[in-house]
């Protein structure tokens, strides 16, 4: 599904020159004007960090993230990750974007991933959206994703959702019929919980 050009609209902000100049040079680092580049910050402001702490997510360093999973033996990693998948995951997309559907996991999702600095490719292939998931933190890791993943795309109604492991790399396929046919998921949640 094609995202519709936003309307837009002109807006003047006063910036320290030490920002203008950050913005700048990443600017001329990625070959894009600075407003894409503000456009980008604002946008990742939004869809992620603003929201992202009431959602229960915290910041953590990686190679801390990977010793402590490399202590769990993998029953426990399997039972961590059906967990999340079947109660945070649901409250955490909610908050997110108030709303529960494949569309707004692969939001969140990608967010998370662009947040956490976690390479990752998403293509149309075969009839599938395919997203490829290179996370350089081991086996343990890639059970954990994997598994929660399933646990989420499952308690969606999406068994066709096909996934992969390796040590440091997770893939999944989702039908595109899936994602063009679905459809949201009412789900009653407090007011004040929702952005």
């Amino acid at each position: 599904m094609a995202k519709r050009p936003a309307d837009k609209e002109n807006i003047t902000f006063r910036l320290d020159k030490d920002m203008l100049d950050r913005i700048s040079l990443e600017a001329e680092q990625k070959g894009v004007s600075m407003n894409s580049v503000a456009q980008n910050i604002i946008s990742e402001y939004y869809d992620w960090s603003a929201y992202a702490p009431k959602a229960g997510m915290i910041p953590i360093h990686k190679t801390v993230l990977g010793m402590m999973v490399d202590k769990l033996p993998e029953k426990d990693i399997i039972e961590i990750a059906e967990l999340f998948g079947k109660v945070k995951a649901k409250n955490m997309v909610l908050i997110l974007r108030n709303d529960y559907h494949a569309r707004a996991f692969l939001d969140v999702f990608e967010s998370w991933l662009k947040s956490s600095s976690v390479s990752f490719t998403k293509h149309v292939n075969h009839g599938a959206e395919v997203y490829t998931v290179t996370h350089e933190l081991g086996i343990k890791w890639s059970t954990y994703l994997s598994c929660m993943l399933r646990v989420i795309f499952d308690d969606m109604g999406l068994n066709e959702v096909t996934i992969e492991k390796t040590d440091d790399i997770v893939m999944f396929k989702i039908p595109l019929l899936i994602l063009q046919n679905e459809q949201s998921v009412a789900v009653p949640v407090a007011s004040n919980t929702i952005r």
